[in-house]
């Protein structure tokens, strides 16, 4: 395909083909060749068979939690009885590891998991989104088929990172999505207990629904240096640019969306399908074709068809349902769009349309066929800004409380009339959350999964860890500390004690405090040990920047522990990493610098001379056993020399004879200066050179060699 021509259709064999004889599978492996003549022969019903509606099993009505990650199910999900069902997800890097190779033992624990907890109703879901790619198929695509996107939410672990995104219209790529879709249905649509898929959306990064990243001014990240690929200090992104470059345009994105809700249709004939919507939040003038707006408007208009428009529904239009990701406390009551006159702006007319689905509105007939998902976790309180809540001036104000946020968010479910909201993992677990959604359930019209019963709070359990390092230990030089605390869950903690008391060896000591994910109570500016008693959200950290200086005359090595403990009540299944030590071997470095003069440039023979010779240890560390040589010309004769010092060198001659060799000790900051007088040979003749030298000891590094020599030459005197 040719993306200079981005409005031509993907590359995809027509269903008229009736017997399969697909070319470009020719070479597939039997398996995924099976699984896609099964798929196509259901979307050439779809697409050539008789338009009429396909029956939808039931879509259980209510609130809906997550499996959440990792591999075992939360009991706290279990215990919340006002849940009507869950959702459970695996990504597509690690279900698609090969082309045409799908290991799904991963979902398959899962599933048999959530069954083996109770939960009848289920809905799977492979996040497609751009950081879930799989390698292989991006290292397949050409570099003008793929374009790299500034991960602009803080919240995200890829935050400041481009992440490298495949253009959906790429031949290769979308049809490794329509094999995706197909190898999922063939496995789980004869599942009864998997009621719902979510395998029909664009996908953007870390998200699913109609939409791609959109950022345009500036993302803040964080301060420099930052290790590769994070991006640091503030970034200019125009992603709709990007996009536009890279040769986006409505009637492309459309007509893939048309073949993966096909796709979706086909592969699972015995589930209710979501259709995740976005929307462009801000005018962007260069989408005179369309926006992600209209697209959303325009796949509505496929799916559910169009009278005024003479758009027939698709045959399984029954079975999809409007989804919105990004319902907040803020959305107001639905009923306020059943008098909306449609419009353009992307916010009000999406709420439209969900309302529209749910009510239902005129044209459409089939009622609460829409549903919502949190935009965020309630629990997070105000260190999204507020996202979950509508915002600082949302109805649960700036501190979000996550009981007022998570009760205003199920009311809005139940004023839109949609048939399920689906909250956050962090929710799903808290037990002070159980009775408002089971009444949001009943609310609803839905039936929770059993009466609710007082619950034992789950005894909380934190992986709360430490790291520490440094910057290197040098004799007499500053020292920076970086100490990393992290809560790794699964539970936040309230009275987590840091600690780090410092070496005797590292003095001066400041330090400075920086959080992620909501962290509190710790000194953000101080001097001294670090004693600190704070809060840690699930995923939150806490760094520390502790700076010092080594003594000049340390030696040996320099240790530094810092620990995190648990309150009591709290317990950490990994004690072992709640320690951590940085040692570092203190070495020696120290700039010696020779100086040497006898104030004149030109000698006569036969005359007194007087050179001054200053050696000094610019630092930073004390050195025992440096060397201080001056051999002094052949012509000079009666040489004697006295030295004198600053700073508490010693082991050098004060007074003598002859040439200068003195082993010495020389404190950081001390001088030693040579006061050397000799009769010039009335038999010298041409230039006359003086040389002195200063040479560190062994295991002492001087950082500026070339001033370790100085040479004075004059002039014979005509």
């Amino acid at each position: 395909m040719d993306v200079k021509n981005p409005s031509q259709k993907p590359n995809l064999t027509p269903c008229k083909n009736r017997n399969l004889k697909i070319p470009q599978y020719s070479a597939l492996p039997r398996q995924r060749a099976l699984i896609l003549a099964a798929v196509l022969v259901s979307w050439c019903a779809i697409v050539f068979g008789a338009n009429t509606a396909q029956s939808a099993p039931p879509y259980p009505i209510g609130v809906w939690g997550q499996f959440g990650v990792g591999h075992d199910i939360d009991p706290g999900v279990v215990a919340n009885l006002g849940i009507v069902g869950i959702g459970v997800s695996v990504d597509w890097q690690d279900v698609n590891t090969a082309p045409g190779v799908y290991d799904f033992s991963g979902l398959d624990a899962k599933l048999a998991e959530a069954k083996a907890a109770g939960f009848q109703y289920l809905s799977v879901a492979v996040t497609d989104s751009s950081s879930q790619t799989p390698q292989w198929l991006l290292d397949s695509l050409p570099p003008d088929q793929i374009i790299a996107l500034i991960d602009p939410a803080s919240s995200h672990d890829t935050f400041c990172q481009p992440i490298i995104t495949a253009l959906p219209w790429n031949p290769t790529f979308h049809q490794a999505r329509l094999d995706l879709i197909a190898a999922m249905g063939a496995r789980y649509t004869n599942d009864p207990a998997i009621v719902a898929v979510n395998m029909a959306s664009f996908a953007n990064h870390n998200t699913q629904d109609w939409n791609i990243q959109d950022t345009i001014g500036t993302i803040v990240c964080p301060r420099c240096p930052q290790p590769p690929p994070t991006l640091c200090g503030t970034i200019v992104v125009d992603q709709p640019a990007q996009w536009l470059a890279a040769g986006w345009t409505e009637p492309t994105m459309l007509e893939i969306g048309k073949e993966m809700c096909d796709a979706a249709a086909a592969a699972f004939p015995n589930q209710n399908i979501k259709l995740p919507i976005g929307g462009l939040d801000i005018t962007y003038l260069a989408f005179s074709g369309g926006t992600f707006t209209t697209l959303c408007r325009d796949i509505e208009n496929y799916v559910y068809g169009n009278a005024s428009l003479r758009i027939p529904p698709r045959p399984y239009a029954n079975r999809f349902y409007m989804q919105r990701n990004t319902v907040d406390a803020n959305w107001g009551d639905g009923t306020q769009y059943d008098t909306y006159t449609p419009g353009f702006d992307s916010d009000r007319y999406i709420k439209y349309m969900i309302r529209a689905h749910a009510a239902p509105l005129p044209p459409w007939t089939t009622p609460r066929q829409s549903g919502l998902q949190m935009v965020s976790a309630a629990n997070l309180g105000d260190t999204t800004n507020c996202r979950q809540g509508g915002g600082t001036n949302g109805p649960c104000g700036p501190t979000c409380d996550p009981v007022c946020v998570m009760q205003a968010s199920l009311d809005i479910a139940t004023t839109y009339n949609t048939a399920f909201i689906e909250i956050w993992a962090q929710d799903d677990v808290d037990p002070l959350f159980y009775n408002m959604i089971r009444a949001a359930t009943i609310a609803m019209g839905g039936t929770p999964r059993g009466r609710s019963t007082p619950t034992p709070t789950p005894s909380p359990s934190a992986d709360l860890n430490v790291t520490v390092t440094d910057t290197g230990a040098v004799a007499g030089a500053r020292d920076d500390y970086t100490i990393v605390v992290a809560n790794d869950g699964p539970s936040s903690v309230t009275g987590a004690v840091i600690r780090d008391t410092f070496s005797s060896n590292f003095t001066g000591v400041t330090f400075t405090a920086s959080q992620n994910g909501g962290a509190s109570g710790f000194t953000q500016n101080g001097t001294g040990n670090i004693n600190d008693t704070v809060t840690m959200p699930v995923g939150s950290t806490i760094t520390y920047i502790a700076s010092g200086t080594i003594p000049s005359s340390a030696s040996g090595t320099l240790s530094n522990t810092a620990t995190v403990t648990a309150p009591n009540g709290v317990t950490d299944p990994n004690p072992g990493n709640n320690s951590a030590t940085d040692t570092s071997r203190i070495t020696l470095q120290a700039d010696l610098n020779v100086t040497i003069t006898d104030n004149k440039t030109s000698y006569r023979p036969g005359q007194r001379d007087t050179y001054t010779i200053v050696v000094w240890n610019f630092g930073p560390s004390n050195v025992t056993g440096a060397r201080i040589t001056d051999n002094f010309p052949s012509v000079f004769t009666g040489v004697t020399f006295t030295a004198t010092q600053t700073g508490g060198a010693s082991g050098f001659t004060a007074s003598g004879t002859g040439n200068i060799g003195d082993t010495v000790t020389m404190p950081a900051g001390s001088r030693i200066t040579y006061t050397a007088s000799e009769t010039i040979s009335t038999s010298a003749s041409g230039p006359l050179s003086n040389t002195a030298t200063v040479t560190a000891p062994n295991g002492v590094t001087d950082p500026v060699p070339n001033n370790n020599s100085a040479t004075d030459t004059d002039a014979q005197r005509r």
